[in-house]
């Protein structure tokens, strides 16, 4: 299916707006696997100097 313009012009197709959507999907999904990941190595990191600090 194609989305068409004035004129007949075509402008996109439907196929194009999901590979769009997955794009935009994954890239969210990086985004917030990066923020878990600097969260889970700040919790590492201090769990280490507590460990140090107890012995």
């Amino acid at each position: 299916m194609k989305l068409v313009g004035c004129g007949g012009a075509q402008i996109t197709s439907i196929p194009a707006l999901r590979l769009i959507k997955v794009r935009q999907d994954l890239a969210v999904a990086v985004v917030i696997d990066g923020i878990f990941l600097q969260s889970s190595w700040s919790i590492v990191q201090d769990a280490r100097a507590d460990l140090r600090e107890a012995t």
